[in-house]
């Protein structure tokens, strides 16, 4: 166990050593002048010597590998720069923003965790019934539903009609712990129709394949209750491919929330990219994309050492 990971970690760094390079080049590669969106846009005629001196003061007066070597310098010292719109030090930013859309994430993923493995598995044991069509109509719809779409409706029928919850915005929840869950709730709801349904169908077809394997039949055929061979045998089994898609949609989430929280103005990472990219704020959109790649990074290394741990076979390929 050991040796399997450290070899996923030794993988893990190589592939944030990557994003981190490939991300300061795309930056890099972006059109428009950085020292120009400092001193005020497109609309702004500074001075050529004021173009020197911000251009200098950002490091971009220093060749491209230069830049680079200074770029892991700041990172090793966990420093991401500052923003150009208002001089913040992006690290702060980042982690005033990262617990706020992980309070976003982590319902939705344990939503569908709670509610998908079970009724993937309800509808793999009856699926000569009318439950599996029904099961399979329900994850069918999650499919075909983006987010925006589902957040629009919610928004329309529960906070417009009903008014039963704020149609956006967002509270601390140090501050007023009701309301905070009153307006986690629209958006958690939107957000969690697409990996419920994902978990709810990949559920269903590990069971189906794992309930026609030998040893299911050999189970069954020493008598065994169908719970013990559907929870006890086939289940843990059943959930490799499971846990696999659900560690790929904690990290794709990084990215998906950004429809949710632009839709009900939720103030985590997402909405601070996007407004960031508007005004070309470079170092922050770096310090965002940055962040969700490391976090997708590890938690992919944690879906691993969770993979090897269902299945200890895997720790010795």
């Amino acid at each position: 166990m050991r040796r399997f990971l450290l070899r996923r970690l030794g993988m893990s760094v190589l592939l944030m050593w990557l994003v981190a390079s490939l991300i300061f080049l795309m930056i890099h590669a972006l059109p428009g002048d950085p020292a120009m969106a400092v001193l005020g846009g497109g609309d702004a005629s500074p001075t050529p010597e004021q173009l020197i001196t911000v251009r200098a003061k950002l490091g971009l007066d220093v060749p491209l590998y230069e830049q680079y070597l200074n770029y892991f310098g700041r990172l090793a010292r966990g420093n991401l720069g500052e923003s150009l719109l208002n001089g913040r030090p992006v690290a702060l930013d980042l982690g005033l923003r990262l617990p706020r859309t992980l309070q976003l994430i982590i319902p939705t993923v344990m939503i569908s965790l709670l509610l998908g493995v079970p009724l993937g598995i309800i509808a793999a044991k009856f699926r000569k019934t009318w439950v599996d069509p029904v099961v399979s109509g329900i994850a069918l719809l999650g499919f075909s539903l983006p987010v925006f779409v589902v957040g629009t409706l919610l928004v329309l029928i529960f906070s417009l009609k009903l008014k039963w919850f704020p149609p956006s915005g967002w509270v601390d929840f140090s501050e007023q712990p009701l309301e905070f869950f009153r307006r986690l709730t629209l958006p958690v709801v939107a957000l969690t129709f697409g990996p419920l349904a994902t978990t709810m169908r990949m559920t269903r077809t590990s069971m189906l394949e794992q309930l026609n394997m030998d040893y299911t039949r050999t189970a069954r055929a020493k008598g065994l209750s169908d719970r013990i061979v559907i929870y006890r045998h086939a289940l843990r089994n059943a959930l490799l491919p499971v846990v696999t898609v659900v560690g790929l949609q904690f990290g794709n989430m990084f990215a998906g929330s950004v429809l949710a929280e632009y839709l009900f103005n939720w103030p985590g990472l997402n909405n601070l990219m996007f407004r960031a990219i508007g005004v070309r704020d470079y170092p922050v959109v770096q310090g965002v994309v940055l962040l969700s790649s490391v976090m997708f990074v590890l938690i992919n290394l944690l879906t691993d050492v969770s993979y090897a741990l269902l299945n200890p076979r895997i720790r010795y390929d």
